[in-house]
C-alpha cells in the first residue's frame, strides 16, 4: 500500500510539473516573465525564432542551477527562463535563426552534460516559434 501512495504521489507531481510548464511557455512572451532587453545575435538583427525546451534533472541541485546560470550569463542566444529544484525542472529560452528543433536539443543536452555531468537529463519538450508570424490565430 505505501508503495502504491509513493507511486501515485510520484505521477501526480510529474503531471503538475507538466502542467506549470506549459502554462509558463504558454505565457512566456509576456513582460512580466521576460526580460525588457532586446538581445541581438548579430549586428543590428534580431533573432526569427523563439524556443522554449523543458528539461528534467533528476537529483537537480542549486549547485549544478549556479553553474549553468553562470554558463549562460555569458551568452545573448540562450537564458535560462525558470527552474525548480525540488521537480527538477528547467525551462530555458533560445533566440536563434531556424534551428531545428533536434539541434536545439543536441545543443542543450551538450552544454548540460559538459557543465553538470548529469547522464540523465531528459528533454521532455522543445516549443519553436517564428517571431515573424502573425499571431492573431
Amino acid at each position: 500500500m505505501h508503495l502504491l501512495s509513493l507511486a501515485l504521489n510520484d505521477i501526480i507531481m510529474r503531471k503538475v510539473t507538466l502542467v506549470l510548464a506549459i502554462v509558463l511557455i504558454a505565457f512566456g512572451n509576456y513582460s512580466f516573465l521576460n526580460s525588457s532587453d532586446e538581445v541581438n545575435l548579430l549586428e543590428n538583427e534580431d533573432p526569427v525564432y523563439t524556443s522554449h525546451v523543458i528539461i528534467k534533472i533528476p537529483g537537480f541541485t542549486l549547485e549544478q542551477y549556479n553553474a549553468l546560470s553562470s554558463t549562460y550569463m555569458k551568452r545573448q542566444d540562450v537564458d535560462i527562463e525558470y527552474y525548480c529544484l525540488e521537480a527538477g525542472i528547467l525551462i530555458m529560452h533560445y533566440n536563434h535563426f531556424g534551428l531545428s528543433n533536434a539541434d536545439i536539443q543536441q545543443s542543450v543536452r551538450s552544454e548540460l552534460n559538459r557543465t553538470i555531468k548529469n547522464a540523465n537529463i531528459r528533454i521532455l519538450d522543445v516549443e519553436t516559434r517564428d517571431e515573424n508570424a502573425d499571431s492573431r490565430c
